[in-house]
């Protein structure tokens, strides 16, 4: 429909325009480390889509036969599957380097941190995915007009400004920024529709490990020589406690 085109001009933009900039300000090889980290992050996009895909036209039958239980089972699917991208998230970053060191020159290797902030924009965009159930439902597609046009100018904005002061790690760092604005607007006008009673602390607990996951990832800690152990026990320990957690929300679907 006709407003759902500036949403995917807006999508497009915010997704390419970021490259444009790097090339420009960075020089074509730097695009071309940016690039490579935009396709290993890209790995997790098939994730959130092979599950996205099978579950949206579930949750739009379940809609129109009982609103009650589709809201219910998008609530227990939208933390289920948080922690599924979110260990997903760590797991490519951390064992991201080692695996790209050996396939490809170092020189083209780009550093964790644009792998981790790429590869966490699909943890929002599976969550957005999730919740625009509820605005095509009821045909609310202006909010995904609005949404996209704000994601793009944020991003664009931000790259614009920063990337020749910073350089292209910025580019990931806006991809995450305008993901997560984008998500909460469609998130926002969903729980409005629905009157919606999401579970903050839950999302905030799981975004706090994420943020120290992350955080213990960069940390020179972990290039002593025992660094590959150091991953392992922390990508199993947040597996176990998210595994954990997903059986306790699997219980809860009928």
């Amino acid at each position: 429909s006709l407003p759902l085109l500036p949403n995917s001009i807006s999508l497009w933009l915010s997704r390419t325009f970021d490259r444009i900039l790097i090339s420009y300000y960075c020089g074509t090889a730097i695009a071309g480390v940016y690039s490579t980290a935009v396709q290993v992050s890209f790995v997790l996009y098939f994730i959130q889509d092979s599950v996205t895909q099978a579950f949206g036209p579930m949750q739009i039958r379940l809609f129109i036969q009982n609103k009650v239980e589709a809201v219910r089972c998008l609530k227990i699917m939208s933390k289920i599957f948080y922690i599924i991208m979110l260990v997903s998230v760590v797991f490519l970053s951390s064992f991201c380097k080692e695996i790209m060191n050996f396939v490809l020159d170092e020189k083209f290797v780009p550093p964790v941190i644009v792998v981790a902030l790429l590869s966490s924009v699909y943890i929002y965009q599976a969550q957005y995915r999730l919740f625009s159930d509820i605005l095509i439902y009821h045909k609310k597609n202006k909010y995904f007009m609005y949404a996209g046009i704000i994601q793009a100018v944020i991003s664009l904005l931000i790259n614009i400004v920063f990337i020749p002061k910073y350089g292209y790690v910025v580019a990931g760092w806006s991809s995450l920024i305008a993901v997560m604005l984008y998500t909460l607007i469609i998130a926002y006008y969903s729980v409005k529709i629905e009157n919606l009673s999401l579970d903050y602390s839950f999302y905030i607990k799981y975004t706090l490990i994420l943020m120290l996951a992350l955080f213990l990832l960069l940390n020179p800690l972990f290039n002593m020589d025992m660094h590959i152990l150091l991953k392992l026990l922390l990508v199993s320990g947040i597996l176990v406690f998210g595994i954990r957690d997903v059986f306790k929300l699997k219980k809860n679907i009928v």
